[in-house]
């Protein structure tokens, strides 16, 4: 008896998003950048692939889905402090969220 739930939710009353794909890091422990899509909050605030987010507004994350849930309590338009670590030095940056819904092409 499987209960048919092979389709990941997404919850459709927040659509707010940094525009990358994220997976688990042990090392640092956090959400790692796999890729970001050009254009996106993520890629203005200078983020690129390989970048580990190891906090959001000072909150550490433990792993890509502690990361997504962080963002997704926020609101598109909400500025967030990311901290992450690239080349074994940690930097924060601010990051302002995109809206998910909005059907902006630029």
């Amino acid at each position: 008896g499987g209960n048919g739930n092979g389709t990941p939710t997404t919850p459709r009353a927040n659509g707010a998003f940094l525009g990358g794909a994220v997976q688990n890091s042990t090392n640092p422990n956090g959400a790692q950048l796999m890729r970001s899509v050009a254009g996106s909050p993520a890629a203005k605030a200078g983020l690129t692939t390989g970048d580990v987010v190891t906090a959001v507004d000072g909150q550490s994350v433990a792993g890509a889905a502690a990361m997504t849930k962080r963002i997704r309590t926020r609101s598109p338009g909400d500025k967030v402090d990311l901290t992450y670590s690239r080349d074994g030095q940690t930097k924060t940056v601010t990051v302002t969220l995109g809206d998910r819904n909005a059907s902006s092409t630029q």
